[in-house]
């Protein structure tokens, strides 16, 4: 049969309305429980849809930024990274709120990555230093840091992580990132945030931190927070799913 056998009828085509359009990107508002500087409210764009749920603003997200708002000591003077950022939400407050500088990053999707930029850009008074990068978890983290302007021997002071854990295939992947980013600066801090959105798989959640004190990080809990679930008709426990969990890491120094 010829390769132009079924030309004309059509029987590789996708009747109209077969497959639903993407929808649109929305925007929301968040609004600050405190503001050390800045708006009361930052408006956030979210793409429309995607695989990774970066259609969602996270509450883990909401109380991490929450967080830095109520602490800015946290973030102030400091270089910040995000990992995960979707919306961009605790980068834009850190900056806000003093950082140094603060790198955004997410996995390194196009339409991800575009959102962020816009989200991270669209305030005058911080553009000038705070960035939107893709980035894949595990990789050599040197070239977002050359990218930041780093000397050789610079790392990052405070890393920010929310709602990460449940994706459990990637645990070694993150603790070897957050490792390289703050390698050799006994003064950093890993900030993780999270809920357990399907708490039959908690205690997979949790082998996280199993795996950074295997890496040699501290851990200590700072925070839990009640919302309402992010999917009620999720199963699992309400109370256990509308539940933000604050932790943060760091690595001492040797004796």
């Amino acid at each position: 049969m010829a390769d132009n056998d079924f030309e004309g009828f059509g029987i590789f085509e996708e009747p109209e309305g077969f497959r639903p359009s993407t929808p649109p990107p929305k925007e929301v508002l968040h609004t600050r429980v405190i503001v050390p500087n800045g708006p009361e409210e930052i408006k956030l764009r979210l793409v429309g849809s995607h695989s990774l749920w970066a259609h969602y603003l996270w509450n883990s997200g909401i109380e991490l930024a929450n967080y830095i708002d109520k602490n800015p000591d946290t973030v102030r003077a400091k270089k910040v990274l995000e990992l995960g950022a979707g919306a961009g939400l605790p980068s834009i407050v850190s900056a806000f709120d003093g950082a140094k500088f603060v790198v955004s990053t997410d996995y390194p999707d196009p339409a991800l990555i575009d959102n962020l930029e816009h989200n991270v850009k669209q305030y005058a008074e911080i553009a000038s230093k705070i960035s939107a990068v893709g980035y894949l978890w595990g990789s050599n983290i040197k070239e977002v840091m050359s990218n930041a302007g780093f000397k050789d021997n610079e790392v990052f002071d405070i890393l920010l992580l929310s709602d990460l854990v449940f994706n459990h295939t990637e645990h070694s992947k993150l603790i070897k990132s957050c490792k390289m980013a703050i390698e050799g600066n006994p003064n950093a801090v890993v900030y993780v945030f999270f809920t357990h959105h399907r708490p039959h798989l908690a205690k997979k959640d949790m082998i996280f931190f199993d795996i950074a004190q295997s890496e040699g990080f501290q851990i200590e809990k700072i925070l839990e927070e009640k919302r309402t679930p992010m999917f009620e008709e999720d199963p699992g426990a309400p109370e256990i799913r509308a539940t933000v969990h604050g932790y943060k890491m760091t690595i001492p120094i040797p004796v």
